[in-house]
């Protein structure tokens, strides 16, 4: 494929993509909204320990396997049925063990009333696990046409019956919600996928070998992602009251998870392009940088506006009860914006095949993230915990630094650059935004005070980001004007 065809199916790609994870997002801000007015504090904590479960096993499942059929080109079908029936093993084992955990989680927790809905989540894990071959053949072949519209149906539908559980069952209605959700994706993933992954009655776990290779440090590196990301959440459930966990959860969900969601619509389109342009030293350099400059940018002004709105935002968003979190959310939007830029570095080491370095690093990593959230929370509690995730985001970025320049070859100025403009970019947006926020938040109704202060916030950023001729911004706006990705200048 010509790299003119590559940028083509990476710019259709990316808009199909990111047209379902803003259609996503909005529905999963909806169902956090509903579910933080619905539920009782202590049971809003329960959601928290659902999502970490959730994102452990599907981390499991997708970095194992699902990656290194992209990453690993000319996969036959004997292979992928194999892989299938291999991942399906897993996901029985993984559900099983879930289920059996349940009550044990529950009063790891300090919330016996978390085990029923554990359990039954534990049940869609062997569900969910069917699904996961026949979306990485469809991503491995750029078809993320068929990605997005089972991701937006399988979404919608999952919210509809997460918000409908919650109000008929509190959080036991929760847990079926998710459940009935993941029955919905198995299959239509398996009914999109069906023209480039047939599955048949066949396992050979050689066949699985050169796929697990790179799995298995994919899986490691993922683990130990994981744990660092989810340090928090384990740490404030075990220590703190579910009150504390489930204000932590708001918030981050809030500040880092929901915005989150645009890194995604760049990342997972650019890993495929860019395990096709490994080879290429130059254009892969470019092309990092300019995935880094471009989820920052995207990410600064809505983070920044998160953290100047958040007095207004969370007590008429999430009602008056939630008041306390608004410290946690502004903290917490410092991370989210770090996260932005420090996210990219994964799939720039599984483009370049990596994992070992990865692993090594990232395990370092989280030994000292570990540390600071321990520190974090005794001397500060829930507050400390956020302000540590800040710490460890810093610590992040000045690793990533000498990463990259070990991996792309571009000198350090380049790199510091591109993690910088996008600051640089929001610093005016920053002050008249504070300044607006002072004058009416006292005098407009709060939707118009969200409303004005965000909306200011976004056209500063973008006039600066024009001014200080970012590389992303550029690119956006010749994406909007060419309607084709093109190369742009660094």
């Amino acid at each position: 494929m010509s790299v003119t065809d590559l940028r083509s199916r990476v710019l259709r790609s990316g808009g199909w993509v990111a047209g379902s994870t803003a259609i996503l997002a909005v529905a999963q801000l909806i169902q956090l909204i509903v579910l933080a007015r619905v539920l009782p504090q202590s049971e809003f904590a329960i959601v928290a320990i659902l999502v970490m479960v959730q994102g452990f096993v599907e981390m499991l499942m997708i970095a194992g396997i699902s990656n290194a059929i992209i990453q690993r080109q000319g996969a036959t079908a004997g292979e992928l049925s194999s892989l299938h029936w291999l991942n399906a093993a897993v996901g029985l084992m993984l559900g099983l063990g879930v289920v059996l955990l349940a009550p044990a989680l529950g009063d790891f927790f300090n919330n016996p009333a978390a085990a029923l809905p554990i359990a039954i989540l534990g049940l869609a894990v062997p569900v969910n696990a069917q699904s996961h071959v026949s979306r990485a053949c469809l991503e491995r072949d750029l078809s993320f046409r068929s990605v997005a519209l089972v991701e937006t149906a399988a979404g919608l539908t999952s919210v509809l019956a997460v918000v409908g559980g919650s109000a008929l069952c509190g959080i036991v209605g929760v847990s079926f919600g998710m459940l009935f959700g993941f029955l919905i994706r198995s299959g239509l993933f398996l009914y999109a996928g069906r023209q480039v992954f047939r599955l048949r009655a066949r396992f050979a776990f050689r066949e699985t070998r050169r796929f697990l290779d790179f799995g298995i440090f994919q899986f490691l590196n993922s683990l130990v992602g994981f744990i660092d990301g989810n340090t928090a959440t384990i740490l404030i459930g075990r220590s703190l009251s579910p009150t504390a966990l489930g204000g932590y959860n708001l918030a981050y969900n809030t500040s880092v998870n929901v915005p989150g969601k645009i890194n995604p619509v760049i990342t997972r389109v650019m890993f495929p392009a860019l395990s096709r342009l490994q080879d290429d030293t130059e254009r892969f350099s470019a092309a990092v940088l300019r995935l880094i400059s471009m989820t920052g940018t995207l990410n600064a002004p809505l983070m920044l506006a998160l953290a100047i709105t958040a007095p207004v935002f969370v007590p008429t968003v999430f009602g008056a009860k939630w008041g306390w979190a608004v410290s946690l959310v502004q903290i917490l939007a410092l991370s989210g914006f770090l996260r932005a830029l420090a996210n990219p570095m994964g799939v720039v080491l599984m483009a370049k095949n990596r994992q070992r370095l990865g692993l090594t690093v990232n395990a370092a990593k989280t030994v000292v993230s570990i540390a600071l959230m321990l520190t974090g929370i005794h001397f500060g509690g829930v507050t400390g915990a956020a302000v540590a995730l800040v710490a460890s985001g810093i610590m992040t970025l000045a690793v990533n630094q000498v990463l990259l320049r070990h991996l792309l070859g571009a000198g350090y100025l380049a790199i510091v650059r591109t993690h910088l403009l996008p600051a640089l970019a929001v610093t005016p947006a920053a002050a008249l935004g504070a300044i607006m926020m002072y004058l009416v938040a006292n005098v407009w109704m709060p939707i118009w005070t969200l409303l004005g202060v965000g909306t200011l916030i976004l056209l500063v950023t973008a006039v600066t980001a024009s001014a200080l001729k970012l590389p992303a911004a550029r690119q956006i706006a010749e994406l909007v004007k060419r309607g084709r990705w093109t190369r742009g200048r660094d």
